[in-house]
């Protein structure tokens, strides 16, 4: 488990025989931190872009949750890398999403508007638990998102590093079978 409390099934060894080398080059709480980012990214991007719909009304308010939640999967995946994984942890810490919170329901406090801050205040909390309850959720045995999303980074910065995964290993070398295999079947149809 790491200091933002989401649980992953794989530990070092795992991850020296899954990518050899790569935690010579690439520190430990780099890579969990990027993941941490990554895995909790999405909630963060639906909840800003609520914040942002709440400006304009309601309605729009959870209509850019929903799409919010879709781009910020979207985006998970579209940015890794140091600068990009920078960004997923800005996104992604406790005290931007207060200090957005606090900036969006000023505004609608200032202009005397309680039905915005009401729900966005209530959205928040509602927020805060479900953020709680998903890093609680992890604490399973089976691998999860989490560790999908952890996969991914770990097998980003072998590539960046020019390490190899045993998996791209094997993954390779059944591709290259297949290949072989099915040049030499045509080779021996083109002949008859």
């Amino acid at each position: 488990m790491t200091s933002s409390g989401i649980f992953y099934h794989i530990d070092t060894k795992g991850i020296e025989q899954l990518i050899p080398g790569l935690l010579d080059k690439v520190h430990l709480n780099d890579l969990l931190k990027e993941a941490d980012a990554k895995s909790q990214s999405p909630l963060f991007l639906a909840f800003y872009s609520f914040l942002v719909g709440l400006l304009f009304s309601v309605w729009m308010a959870f209509g850019a949750l929903m799409i919010g939640y879709i781009l910020g999967i979207w985006f998970r995946s579209l940015l890794t890398g140091p600068l990009k994984g920078y960004v997923h942890r800005i996104i992604s810490q406790e005290s931007t999403s207060i200090l957005f919170t606090a900036l969006i329901l000023i505004y609608w406090g200032y202009h005397e508007q309680l039905l915005p801050l009401g729900i966005g205040l209530g959205m928040f909390v509602a927020f805060r638990i479900l953020l709680i309850l998903d890093k609680g959720s992890k604490k399973n045995t089976i691998p999860n998102k989490n560790d999908r999303i952890l996969h991914f980074v770990l097998h980003w910065y072998a590539l960046r590093e020019g390490l190899s995964s045993s998996r791209i290993d094997e993954m390779q070398e059944k591709i290259l079978h297949y290949y072989n295999s099915s040049a030499s079947k045509k080779k021996q149809n083109h002949r008859s």
